[in-house]
């Protein structure tokens, strides 16, 4: 879906889909190079590792916490270089997905979902259900 050279490639995600749960980043530049990232790009995403390996072992995976205050985005910097992260990576901590500034945006994921057209099921599998399906089958 986008060149970047820490992405999953489609027979990797089929893989762990295979054997589980894929979750969809909200890492703006692991989605796209555009300068505008929207949740579109996001849905793109979800709907690519669905079509390969089923709605019911898509969700979101991030890590990614909006917005990094300022006094620590220089730490982060050289954490993320020290493992490995090049400058082509585009890694800016004061980047956002637009509509998704803030934790308290994150009600707008299920919104993008459902007014793109997933069933309520699905958005309930994407937003925690999949992955506590595949938790309780792995843990018991």
């Amino acid at each position: 879906m986008h060149p970047h050279d820490r992405a999953a490639s489609d027979d990797l995600i089929r893989a762990v889909g295979d054997r589980g749960y894929v979750g969809i980043v909200c890492v703006l530049f692991f989605l796209t190079t555009d300068p505008d990232v929207t949740l579109d790009h996001f849905l793109r995403h979800v709907d690519h590792v669905a079509g390969l390996v089923g709605a019911d072992h898509v969700g979101i995976g991030t890590d990614w916490a909006p917005p990094v205050p300022t006094r620590l985005q220089a730490m982060l910097a050289a954490e993320v270089e020290r493992i490995g992260f090049r400058p082509e990576h585009r890694v800016d901590w004061s980047a956002t997905i637009k509509d998704l500034d803030r934790y308290e945006d994150w009600p707008n994921i299920t919104r993008a979902l459902v007014e793109h057209g997933y069933s309520d099921d699905e958005v309930r599998g994407f937003l925690g259900a999949n992955f506590e399906r595949v938790f309780r089958d792995v843990v018991g």
